[in-house]
């Protein structure tokens, strides 16, 4: 498992993810980024990242992230920046649902996971 910072000094990190693949192609890349809007994230993506994963997401949702990759899982944990939760909460409670149930709906397992969801649905 490895976890790369999508703009690295020398290069973007599809680069250094098709260098890496082709000398272990097992290797399982999780893109760590501050950047979730960056133009060169899908690029990361088709390079052959396993998952994406904002830097600010706490460290359970991390762990959760690394796990799920390590068993063959893509997780894209990103586009959650700015006031995406802030939005989603306001939303949940307008609604009368409650974070679990709406994890439950979203077939989420944590909360950054939820908005990503929720964003690709157009809820946000």
């Amino acid at each position: 498992m490895v976890l790369v910072d999508l703009r690295l000094p020398d290069m973007l990190a599809p680069e250094t993810i098709r260098g890496m693949l082709t000398v272990a192609p097992t290797v399982k890349v999780i893109i760590f980024t501050a950047y979730p809007e960056h133009a060169a994230l899908q690029a990361a993506l088709a390079a052959g990242a396993h998952g994406v994963v904002v830097k600010d997401t706490e460290r359970a949702d991390l762990v959760d992230a690394i796990r799920r990759v390590a068993v063959g899982e893509r997780v894209v944990f990103a586009d959650i920046g700015g006031d995406g939760g802030v939005v989603l909460n306001r939303k949940l409670r307008e609604h009368g649902l409650t974070r679990q149930r709406t994890m439950e709906k979203l077939g989420a397992h944590n909360r950054v996971e939820a908005v990503a969801r929720a964003n690709q649905l157009g809820i946000l």
